[in-house]
């Protein structure tokens, strides 16, 4: 957390959090609430690259899985359009985060049923992005370590219990599992869509 956030905090410490607002799209860029928001429930992607980097230096999650970024003395929740993280993916590289850190331990892979993959590493949960869909099915093989071909993922996808995906990258080997979109949140441990209090009841 940036240094004048730190101070900010200690100068206001009770600062009303901000919800919808701020959200984070399947690409992994921050987008603020449109104008119109009211009548197109609309969010326009933060064009300036300095204030995309300090809202990912103060992005971060509470004890609820509900992330944050943090705006000075305030909390300004963030609506997740997949995952908490999006990774970009580079054969022979480590995944990146949308906020530039690198993995450094792949922990596994999930293909939801929308066909998205999900990678768990030791930063957390995210989505892979979609310009690197590619490079993911390349460095996926069957139970006879053959390639998998669209055809081959689609019918995995659609039988994943009548045969394996094998996932191998930067050195790690790992069995594809498969999970529902809408279970993503529970069996990560985080909220996409963070309410007022008022709304649910927490604090």
């Amino acid at each position: 957390m940036d240094t004048i956030v730190l101070a900010a905090l200690a100068r206001w410490p009770n600062v009303p959090d901000v919800h919808h607002w701020l959200m984070l799209d399947a690409r992994g860029r921050f987008r603020l609430r449109a104008t119109d928001y009211a009548s197109s429930g609309r969010f326009d992607v933060i064009g300036n690259p300095a204030i995309s980097e300090f809202i990912g230096r103060n992005y971060q999650p509470d004890a609820h899985g509900r992330w944050y970024f943090q705006n000075g003395p305030q909390r300004v929740f963030v609506r997740l359009a997949v995952t908490p993280w999006i990774y970009r993916c580079e054969r022979g590289h480590p995944p990146l985060t949308h906020t530039g850190r690198v993995a450094t331990c792949i922990e596994g892979l999930w293909i939801d049923d929308l066909a998205r993959p999900i990678m768990l590493t030791d930063i957390g949960p995210g989505a892979v992005d979609d310009r690197d869909l590619g490079q993911i099915q390349d460095a996926l093989t069957d139970d006879d370590g053959q390639s998998v071909g669209d055809a081959s993922l689609e019918r995995w996808l659609s039988l994943p219990d009548q045969g394996s995906l094998l996932f191998s990258w930067a050195g790690t080997r790992h069995l594809v599992q498969s999970i529902r979109h809408g279970d993503l949140g529970a069996r990560f441990g985080f909220d996409a869509d963070p309410v007022l209090p008022s709304e649910d009841g927490r604090a």
